[in-house]
């Protein structure tokens, strides 16, 4: 062979290695495309799935395929031995080609498998015969028999403490597979009874207890209660080390003395102890001796200040000590001041436990008892600060009164005659107790003022006076009393002679002056005198004309009788005329009222005549005004009927129409005037009727909430449709809000005849907000393939999208797809998922991805590409190196 045609050979070589590499390289990337064997392969289900009951003897061969792609080939549990436990889980299914020349697939498939229920459980019984002892805990008895697919055990056992008493105690049943058994309605505990007995043994008791009678001095009595009972050692026979307990007296409350020659001990065992037939009490005997006193020391020296209310009782003994008190031994003495010794006995608090045979109990104690401070001396007066002149009277008859002071007040010259004057008089305290009261410095003289008046003169009869008719010019002086009619040593006379008598005063004062106007008083009395009143009717000619007409007037409504005047003459008595009944209202047509003459002198009585009045009818020139009107309510019912006028006195108004039903913001409607006075008053030229605008208040109307109310999300409120005369209080823009129930409020106004209702504000709604639905799909640069293997795809990680390899029948939010087969071509349909605001979006993204080919064939490819270009290279040139090499030889 030529050198250019070994060059060829060697350049086709080379490239054939090359493109053999290259090739590798495209497999292994899955750009190479390879038929896909049984397309549309579909593999079974199993039978019954989802009502199969675990058993612990069913593998999955007991389990039967049904369905799946028939006549290419054939199905079978990949490992059909195992046993299917109780859950929701996949188990994988072999497909085996009928052909050979197609390798077995492999898929898995669900199955559902239900609790079975459990073997009927028997509980166990306790042991018997069981006898009290330390530290018995319930985890200790044991327990027989029973029956059932699991242990069983003591509910809390371990820290159950047994006593000797027959009691109830649970048993619980724990299961050995609750996986795969459902024990919901199954008792799985049990209450079984415990006997445990007493134990026995027997108690050492003490035979005696001896001590010498002592006290706690913070203690008023003394009981076995205040004796700790001698530690004697005791036992309980028959019982493991621990089995004591401790000694109680059986009566703390008795009292403890030298008599006590008993008491009964009790024995309080371990209360963690448990016994039968034991002796828990034993009385014993008892010595107490007496005890020796403390030493007596007696109080000393005693003072006090004299009292004549203080016995020997009432005074305190101050200082000395002992078990006992101390005491005036003649405790009713009541001393005197001086300084003497009294005698004080000593009693022992307790004469029986302490032995005072042996003790001095009296003593003599000194008290020095002081003059006492006498009370104040507060000087009297006489009982009378002013008496009468009397020649005769001395001051031993005129009485003391008052004073304070622990003595006597008596006059220092008792026969001494007090004079018409005012004087002051010496008056002397004598004390009761000069030995005993300390009277040094104590006022014991003083003056006190007496004052002597007048004497009134006596055996005195005042005049009497008759009767007179008042009279304007006569007075006192010109009325004489009645004759022989008063007497006394002097003379009366009225003490006002000038006065006029009234008929208004029925007495008036007379004086008497005594004849020894010296050393008597005046006299004054009032003498009774009575004053008839002047009566002028009854006196002819007295000089007073009444008026026989008092002219004519024009009726006015509120036109009394005073306002219209009465002239008359009075000639001989000042007075004026008036009507008798001023406040009167004179009406058209009456024509005399009663009239009267009143004197300026209220001593002086007048008369009473008709006077004649003429009363013209008036013309009315104005109707009085409606008045006020209630504010009502509208109603649908409402009319002008149910609307009433306030009070008018002049009249009556009445809607012409009252059926009418008036409405908010009204015009008015006519009202007719109905004169009550039409005697007194002319209306034939008035118009009696007006309009009048009722206040007719808007309504607050009923209604009933909206419910039921439904949006989705992201939709504006105020397309949110509402029930009529229902509207939204939001804005424009206002949206419903997040998915789920949101409140809002809204507006309420009927729609018939609105202007007569209030609107209602800030009604509370509901409003369901729904997730929306999603339409768009994901846009091309949002999904990336991430990585791809032989049997894995992953796409790039996406919170918001969910993705589907199946045509749609299920998905998954992760990005990973795995157990798939090399060099396959899948359709992956992409969405957005579904979140708290949106439905999972109804458009798709559609990708076609395809496996590349797995590496142990890439590989297996590569070494056979490298094995057939070794058989071409040998191929080639072996043929050529074996014809050169006789040349070459023969070259050499």
């Amino acid at each position: 062979m030529s050198v250019l045609s070994k060059r060829v050979v060697s350049i086709i070589f080379i490239f054939g290695v090359f493109m053999l590499f290259v090739l590798t390289l495209m497999l292994i990337n899955g750009e190479t495309a390879r038929a896909v064997p049984y397309p549309g392969l579909e593999f079974p289900t199993a039978k019954d799935s989802g009502s199969l009951i675990y058993s612990p003897t069913r593998t999955l061969a007991n389990i039967e395929l049904v369905g799946g792609t028939t006549g290419a080939g054939t199905f079978a549990w990949t490992e059909p031995n195992k046993v299917p436990t109780c859950d929701i889980d996949k188990y994988s299914v072999t497909f085996t080609p009928k052909d050979a020349g197609y390798d077995s697939v492999t898929d898995s498939i669900t199955l559902v498998i239900k609790k079975a229920t459990p073997e009927t459980i028997v509980f166990p019984i306790a042991e018997s015969d069981l006898v009290y002892k330390p530290n018995f805990f319930l985890s200790d008895v044991t327990l027989s028999g029973g029956s059932g697919d699991g242990s069983f055990r003591w509910k809390d056992g371990d820290n159950t403490i047994l006593k000797a008493v027959t009691d109830t105690y649970y048993i619980e049943f724990v299961p050995r597979d609750t996986t795969n058994y459902d024990y919901t309605d199954v008792k799985v505990s049990e209450q079984k009874q415990v006997t445990i007995k007493k134990a026995s043994g027997e108690v050492s008791f003490p035979e005696r207890v001896d001590f010498t009678y002592q006290v706690d001095p913070n203690k008023n009595s003394y009981t076995l209660k205040d004796f700790r009972v001698i530690d004697y050692a005791s036992r309980l026979d028959n019982m493991p080390v621990g089995g004591n307990g401790t000694f109680e007296w059986k009566d703390k409350a008795l009292p403890i003395t030298v008599n006590l020659t008993s008491a009964t001990i009790v024995f309080v065992p371990d209360p963690n102890y448990n016994f039968e037939n034991i002796s828990l009490e034993k009385t014993i005997t008892i010595n107490v001796s007496k005890a020796n006193p403390d030493t007596i020391v007696f109080p000393t020296t005693v003072s006090t200040i004299y009292s004549p209310s203080q016995k020997l009782s009432q005074i305190s003994l101050l200082g000395g000590s002992g078990d006992g008190t101390f005491d005036w031994d003649s405790p009713n003495t009541v001393p005197q001041v001086s300084e003497t010794s009294y005698t004080v006995k000593f009693t022992p608090r307790d004469a029986v436990n302490y032995d005072y045979s042996d003790v001095v109990c009296t003593s003599l104690v000194s008290l020095e008892v002081i003059k006492a401070t006498p009370s104040q001396v507060v000087f009297p007066s006489v009982k009378s600060s002013q008496i009468k002149y009397d020649p005769s009277a001395t001051l031993s008859i005129i009485t003391l009164s008052g004073g304070s002071g622990d003595g006597t007040f008596a006059w220092a010259n008792p026969t001494q005659t007090p004079v018409v004057n005012v004087s002051e008089y010496a008056v002397v305290f004598t004390p009761n107790d000069d030995t005993n009261y300390n009277y040094t410095g104590v006022l014991r003289e003083k003056n006190i003022s007496l004052t002597v008046t007048k004497a009134s003169p006596f055996g005195i009869v005042f005049p009497t006076a008759g009767t007179i008719t008042y009279s304007p010019t006569k007075t006192l002086e010109q009325i004489p009393f009645n004759a022989n009619t008063g007497s006394g040593d002097g003379t009366f006379a009225w003490s006002q002679p000038d006065t006029i008598p009234k008929s208004n005063i029925s007495a008036y004062s007379v004086t008497f002056t005594p004849s020894d106007a010296v050393n008597y008083e005046s006299l004054l009395y009032d003498v009774g005198l009575k004053v008839e009143k002047l009566v002028l009717s009854n006196i002819e000619n007295n000089g007073v004309i009444f008026p026989t007409n008092a002219g004519q007037v024009t009726y006015a409504e509120n036109s009394k009788l005073s306002a219209i005047s009465i002239s008359g003459v009075s000639q001989s008595y000042p007075g004026n005329f008036e009507w008798v009944n001023p406040n009167t209202v004179p009406v058209v047509n009456v024509l005399q009222y009663e009239a009267v003459f009143i004197p300026d002198d209220s001593d002086v009585i007048g008369f009473t005549k008709f006077v004649v009045l003429n009363v013209a009818q008036a013309i009315a020139t104005t109707i009085p005004e409606v008045g006020s009107l209630v504010a009502v309510s509208y109603s649908e019912s409402l009319t002008l009927g149910d609307i009433g006028f306030s009070d008018n006195s002049e009249g009556e108004f009445v809607w012409e129409n009252q059926d009418i039903n008036p409405h908010v913001n009204n015009e008015g409607y006519t009202v007719v005037f109905k004169p009550y006075n039409n005697s007194n008053y002319n209306y034939a030229n008035l118009e009696c009727k007006i309009q009048v605008s009722p206040t007719i208040m808007p309504a607050t109307p009923s209604y009933i909430a909206p419910t039921g109310l439904k949006a989705t999300f992201g939709e504006l409120l105020k397309n949110v449709e509402l029930p009529a005369g229902f509207t939204w209080d939001a804005t424009e823009e206002t949206t419903v809000g997040a998915v789920g129930e949101q409140s809002f409020s809204v507006k309420y106004l009927p729609i018939v005849n609105s202007f007569n209702y209030l609107q209602i504000e800030n009604i509370a709604v509901k409003v369901l907000v729904e997730k929306a639905t999603k339409v768009q799909k994901p846009e091309d640069k949002t999904v990336k393939v991430l990585e791809r293997s032989g049997s894995s795809i992953t796409f790039e990680s996406s919170d918001d999208l969910e993705y589907s390899i199946d045509g749609g029948e299920t998905w998954q939010a992760t990005t990973t797809f795995k157990g798939l087969k090399p060099q396959q071509e899948y359709l992956f349909l992409i969405r957005y998922k579904e979140n708290e605001s949106y439905l999972a979006s109804t458009e798709y993204y559609v990708l076609l991805v395809k496996t590349p080919m797995s590496w142990y064939v890439a590989l297996g490819i590569v070494l056979a590409g490298f094995a057939c270009a070794s058989l071409l290279f040998f191929a080639i040139y072996m043929p050529l190196i074996k014809s050169r090499s006789p040349q070459r030889n023969a070259r050499k």
